[in-house]
């Protein structure tokens, strides 16, 4: 895979491609491809695997490479209350939002799903 890792991004994701438009019925009919579709998925859960893997324990390599989460990742420091990023405690915070970073999409759903209870 070229592209960096990143977090898991399903919002806007067009589920299924579109093969085949099929007017010989007088309607409009779309015909999808489901294989293209699980592809599409599994490649999106890859990269995020790919993205907490090569990150988890690495904030250092997190901000250099995504700049956008160097705030994020400094809370999370002050947090702690430590400079000291081999603090087991700062570590495991961090580890822990980067899970939910990289797969934000799954758990926010999740959690709006247990809300709606």
């Amino acid at each position: 895979m070229t592209d960096k890792p990143k977090p898991l991004d399903l919002k806007g994701m067009n589920i299924y491609k579109k093969i085949k438009v099929d007017f010989g019925s007088g309607k409009p009919k779309i015909i999808y491809d489901e294989k293209e579709a699980i592809n599409e998925i599994k490649q999106r859960i890859k990269s995020a695997c790919e993205f907490y893997l090569k990150y988890r324990d690495e904030p250092e390599l997190l901000t250099e490479e995504h700049p956008c989460y160097e705030h994020d990742v400094f809370d999370i420091i002050n947090e702690c209350m430590t400079l000291d990023l081999s603090n087991c405690e700062t570590m495991k915070k961090y580890n822990e939002w980067l899970f939910k970073l990289a797969f934000k999409d799954v758990l926010e759903n999740e959690e709006r799903d247990k809300d709606d209870d």
